[in-house]
């Protein structure tokens, strides 16, 4: 029978493999989600999603009695983001691949500046 510093130490070992397994699977996969072709409403081009500009529209949350007014990110569907070929901004809520978009961009844990060429926030001040 197998001492408990053996079997801690096996342990470790397993989880260190496993940790390497899942970052390289991890970094497979955001350059998976960083190749998938969007098309551009305008220019009918497709281009890799990491080639385009996320535009993060915010919006201000008015003051209560608790605290000031503040911006607040908008939801993914009422965001835009520029085609880079032709500058174009296509609103995501009426694209032709909103599913695909917004799939791509929540349902796995990068953070858009690690898919999109380049983020930017826009404050809606209506």
């Amino acid at each position: 029978m197998r001492n408990l510093r053996v079997i801690d130490a096996e342990l470790k070992r397993l989880r260190e493999g496993q940790a390497n397994e899942l970052n390289i699977l991890r970094d497979e996969q955001l350059i998976v989600i960083r190749q998938s072709l969007i098309l551009c409403v305008k220019c009918s081009k497709k281009s890799k999603l990491s080639l385009w500009t996320f535009i993060q529209n915010l919006w201000l949350v008015p003051a209560d009695g608790y605290e000031g007014s503040y911006w607040d990110s908008c939801e993914i569907e009422t965001c835009h983001i520029a085609c880079p070929r032709c500058g174009a901004e296509n609103y995501i809520c009426t694209h032709s691949q909103k599913d695909k978009v917004i799939n791509l961009c929540t349902s796995y844990s990068f953070k858009k500046e690690k898919i999109f060429q380049k983020v930017i926030e826009r404050k809606d001040k209506n």
